[in-house]
């Protein structure tokens, strides 16, 4: 199987996408098309087949198919490549009779001779609480409103200014560089809701009067990836057979003990839980257990968040971070799993080494939270690096 095919709808086609398209890079092109908004793809693999399922976010309600573009191919030719769109549950629009639905009346006179866009704030709403809004006109016909227009996103929070982090405390680490570390779970716009962080540094030994204008450095802190390894380990070069890695309830198909950088990335690319990842293979540092191995270093590089732990599965026992034995051959030969570093929002920074051992700093720090920057939080001391 090869080739490419792309997706329409609305008359918006989606680029050119090869045949085994990963579920990100499908996501990315379908959220090209303006009408479709945010969707979500899951993707999983057979022999020779592949299956997409498209969950629509934004748009609501019974959409039409998509449009398939196909230009696929059977490299021996033995047969025909097929492709095709089917419907697995129709879409429907909110019923809007829940405990907190409410509506509102405008006037439409209200909102002539000015701009074509009319803002309305709608306050007393409950903070955490999901809310979809709709609207409908009425031109004095009839007893009715017109076909209503549902809102995009089709979700919206309620959210204020984030609580600043605290606990802010910094360390030297040598004579160029700072560590600054913080408390990142808020009283209010839990951690779970901030997007990132924003580090400021100013030259100044009166925390307490910092002014953070000329000479302030700043950083933004931003999510980062979830790092995992595979060990495989023997205590003689013999090591050989195959296992199965599990994620998030679904498995990859069976990995080989020899397998290549880029067939690890297949494998695991190849499970519907996983969008991407990068793969490192490194020989295994020698130490008092074991002589031979292999590191598979797994880097996710588009799942945001500290994620769960990659399981592997010989089939000697249930699935799990350590597994010996069934389809894994070889003298004493063991897989096992270890995070490397949790992925999500780091708690703590690290100075460029740019600093000077001759000044003294204040930091100071902002979070984020998609819509709003907090008030900022400074340190209690002010540091001068050293070793």
């Amino acid at each position: 199987l090869g080739g490419y095919f792309a997706l329409s709808l609305d008359g918006v086609r989606t680029n050119n996408v090869p045949f085994d398209v990963l579920a990100f890079d499908l996501k990315s092109q379908l959220e090209k098309i303006a009408s479709l908004g945010m969707v979500k793809v899951i993707r999983r693999t057979n022999i020779n087949a592949y299956q997409w399922t498209v969950v629509f976010l934004d748009r609501l309600g019974n959409i039409p198919l998509l449009d398939v573009h196909d230009h696929l191919t059977c490299s021996d030719g033995s047969g025909s490549p097929l492709i095709f769109v089917t419907e697995t549950a129709q879409g429907s629009l909110p019923r809007m009779d829940g405990p907190y639905a409410g509506e509102v009346e405008l006037n439409a006179l209200d909102y002539t001779g000015g701009d074509e866009i009319i803002v309305h704030t709608i306050g007393g709403l409950t903070r955490g609480m999901p809310y979809h809004f709709r609207v409908s006109a009425w031109n004095g016909a009839g007893e009715s409103y017109g076909k209503t227009q549902y809102s995009a996103p089709s979700i919206m929070v309620p959210m204020d200014s984030p609580d600043p982090p605290s606990s802010i405390e910094m360390s030297s680490i040598d004579d160029a560089t700072i560590q600054i570390s913080w408390d990142a779970a808020l009283v209010k716009g839990g951690s779970h809701q901030i997007a990132r962080f924003k580090v400021e540094l100013d030259e100044s030994s009166d925390s307490a009067n910092a002014q953070f204008e000329n000479g302030t450095e700043s950083f933004d802190i931003e999510n980062t990836p979830e790092v995992q390894m595979i060990v495989l380990e023997s205590s003689a070069d013999d090591m050989g057979g195959m296992f199965v890695v599990h994620f998030m309830g679904e498995s990859s198909s069976n990995i080989y003990t020899d397998s290549d950088a880029v067939q690890i990335k297949k494998a695991l690319e190849g499970i519907s839980t996983i969008d991407s990842v990068n793969v490192s293979i490194f020989l295994h540092t020698q130490d008092s257990m074991t002589s031979y191995g292999q590191r598979w270093i797994i880097t996710f590089t588009s799942q945001i968040g500290n994620l769960p732990s990659i399981l592997v599965d010989t089939g000697s026992a249930p699935p799990s971070t350590i597994a010996t034995g069934g389809t894994l051959f070889g003298s004493s030969s063991i897989v096992r799993v270890e995070t490397i570093s949790d992925g999500g929002l780091p708690a703590s920074f690290v100075s460029p080494s740019i600093l000077s051992i001759n000044n003294t700093y204040t930091s100071r720090l902002f979070a984020f939270n998609g819509h709003s920057w907090s008030d900022p939080s400074t340190s209690r001391h002010a540091i001068s690096p050293s070793k």
